[in-house]
């Protein structure tokens, strides 16, 4: 079959919310863009169901692996 990459970039969006944008590309090719897709996550607490911030590891998480836009 053919071999694809599968390209991430989260980014912090407010102290409760990220994103993470995906992308597949050929591996031969990587100037093709076979397909992309985007995610939200937010940070809730789990009894009462609001919003709240991120652990600092999601944080340390996020600034370890966010790149400029892709």
């Amino acid at each position: 079959g053919d071999r694809h990459e599968i390209w991430l970039n989260p980014a912090l969006l407010s102290d409760n919310k990220f994103e993470i944008r995906y992308e597949i590309r050929e591996t031969d090719h990587q100037e093709r863009l076979i397909s992309q897709a985007l995610t939200h996550h937010v940070c809730i607490n789990p009894v009462s169901r609001q919003r709240q911030p991120f652990p600092q590891e999601v944080l340390d998480w996020l600034t370890q692996w966010s790149q400029p836009n892709i």
